[in-house]
């Protein structure tokens, strides 16, 4: 009973500064990772285009067209 009162107690306003700042110095962390990582996806997506040179484009066989044409209707 009494540890639901101390759990609601607030925190002293300079650690929540500090909390504040330590949550977006991760969550700048995060964002660089999240970007290297789409980079690196990017650079793998262009290298293996490469690797097909020969191949049809998608737009060629249709698939350009709405989705709606392609999937089926249930009626």
């Amino acid at each position: 009973m009494f540890a639901r009162n101390e759990f609601k107690r607030s925190f002293h306003p300079k650690a929540r500064a500090v909390l504040a700042a330590a949550q977006r110095r991760f969550a700048a962390w995060v964002d660089v990772r999240v970007a290297r990582w789409i980079e690196r996806c990017a650079r793998n997506a262009e290298a293996a285009q490469g690797l097909f040179p020969d191949q049809t484009s998608a737009g060629e066989f249709g698939m350009g067209r709405a989705s709606s044409r392609i999937l089926p209707t249930w009626g």
